[in-house]
């Protein structure tokens, strides 16, 4: 009634009534009064439904091994955007201050500008992106980032963002995370500046940036290190060598 009142016309009308529509079936029937539960709780829930959103992501998934306190209140920083259908969420040469992390709906990635017109696309397309992944991490640890592409989503899509601000803030209490998260974000930047400087590069290739960046990281290789470096797994006994049973010389 509203939007008849103002004049709105009937396709942008029918565009607000779908978006809503999708909004209220997405949100809970009951709303959670926050104030009923503990802080303690609160965190808890805010794992339980964010934690496997943020888990595939290197650094978030070493967090949660390492410092779990830290890790829930990653998840507890998170905010959620939802999309409508051919909604830019973000759109190339514009400043990145945020982690997008995409979390339901049909997205695709291209260079065209907020200004440019729809282009025909398929919701079948094998370069859409679908289910959790991550974009523009590098605004969380440096202060100046471009968007070399722009995101849309193709449906009704949601995404969760994060920023550097966030991440400072959850790191505040946690010596050792900090340091773990700097060194992370250091080789991060420089893996990310290797890969911009490929005119191949494209958007997902980001994520390969990041499992790079852990595969280096101290704290990573503690607890997973490498395979080849394993003294157990190293042949100290040189092509011709034979072993010697030193039990035998006693």
């Amino acid at each position: 009634q509203y939007l008849n009142t103002q004049g709105v016309n009937l396709e942008l009308t029918a565009r607000i009534m779908r978006f809503v529509d999708y909004k209220l079936e997405r949100q809970s029937s009951v709303s959670l009064d926050t104030s009923l539960i503990s802080p303690s709780l609160q965190i808890e829930l805010h794992v339980s439904q964010r934690g496997p959103l943020i888990m595939p992501h290197p650094i978030s998934s070493l967090t949660s091994e390492l410092f779990p306190d830290v890790f829930a209140s990653l998840c507890g920083a998170m905010e959620k955007h939802v999309y409508g259908k051919m909604e830019f969420v973000f759109t190339s040469d514009s400043y990145a201050h945020c982690m997008y992390i995409t979390a339901a709906g049909v997205f695709k990635s291209s260079t065209e500008s907020d200004g440019e017109e729809d282009a025909e696309v398929s919701l079948d397309d094998s370069t859409n992106i679908k289910g959790c992944h991550w974009f523009t991490e590098s605004a969380l640890y440096a202060d100046t980032v471009i968007h070399e592409f722009s995101l849309r989503s193709l449906t009704f899509g949601e995404a969760y963002t994060l920023t550097g601000e966030d991440v400072v803030a959850c790191l505040r209490n946690s010596p050792s995370c900090t340091a773990m998260y700097c060194e992370y974000a250091k080789e991060l930047l420089s893996q990310m500046r290797r890969g911009l400087a490929s005119p191949d590069f494209a958007p997902l290739q980001a994520e390969q940036c990041s499992e790079k960046a852990i595969k280096e990281n101290s704290f990573y290789l503690d607890i997973h290190p490498d395979p080849a470096t394993v003294l157990e797994n190293v042949d100290l006994i040189g092509p011709g060598e034979v072993a010697v049973d030193t039990g035998k010389l006693q």
